[in-house]
């Protein structure tokens, strides 16, 4: 019986050690699904107009709910053009958009792992 409650025990530690090992390793899709980071990622040319904020050809957001200058600068570590924004449901960091799920998942991803509360938000 407890030659089983040790192995339990062990193999539970290891378990552990593995997942946090895992966890603890950044995003590697920075390098292959977030070239469009180096640029404006949160506003759009139309003629001699630039949008900013909402664009409709980058539904998925990377919205992070905090207004804390400390949050700020880690998302401008990933996209210059984060910026602090007000919703009625509090403020927040719009960290960038995406025409493509997969590369907003990558940044909120990668935001997570620098300790923000970062969420990929379908703005249509």
């Amino acid at each position: 019986m407890i030659k089983y409650l040790i192995i339990g025990i062990i193999v539970t530690v290891l378990g552990e050690a593995f997942i946090s090992k895992t966890w603890a390793q950044p995003p590697n899709c920075i390098a292959n699904s977030l070239p469009a980071v180096t640029e404006p990622a949160n506003s759009d040319r139309q003629g001699n107009v630039i949008v900013i904020g909402k664009v409709a050809t980058r539904p998925y957001v990377v919205v992070v709910p905090n207004q804390s200058d400390t949050a700020l600068d880690i998302a401008k570590k990933y996209n210059n053009y984060a910026f602090l924004a007000q919703h009625r449901f509090g403020p927040f960091i719009y960290a960038g958009g995406f025409a493509k799920r997969e590369q907003a998942e990558c940044l909120s991803n990668l935001l997570r792992y620098h300790g923000l509360d970062a969420r990929v938000v379908y703005f249509r």
